[in-house]
């Protein structure tokens, strides 16, 4: 989960970085045409927040369009339908995992080590 939380974070950081770059070239490019301080800010802000909305356009249309399209396009190609065969049954991997000890169990074996070392 930590590979994937860092994966979030580098693609953040760089589409972050570009939108920056390219709204700070907005605001150069407006300067030397006459406008004052104020309203190269304010464009600044206004092509940060048109990048923020197609970025999120493309990224909902890709999570919610095109990734399952792909998903039942590559199925389709024997070498990934033989990859999803072969992960193991759900039943083999739970068998391996033993339950935790409820509080009962837990205060039973506190209360004998404090008799034991009362003795």
């Amino acid at each position: 989960m930590k590979n994937n939380l860092l994966e979030y974070i580098i693609l953040y950081v760089l589409v972050a970085s570009a939108a920056l770059i390219i709204a700070t070239l907005a605001r150069i490019s407006t300067v030397p045409l006459g406008v004052d301080n104020f309203t190269a800010f304010v464009v600044f802000i206004v092509v940060l927040g048109i990048e923020g909305a197609v970025y999120l356009s493309i990224h909902i249309v890709l999570q919610g369009l095109m990734l399952p399209w792909i998903a039942r396009l590559l199925l389709k190609v024997p070498y990934f339908k033989n990859k999803t065969k072969s992960t193991p049954p759900i039943d083999k991997i739970t068998s391996h995992i033993t339950e935790p000890p409820s509080l009962e169990d837990i205060r039973n074996e506190q209360l004998q080590n404090k008799a034991k070392e009362q003795k």
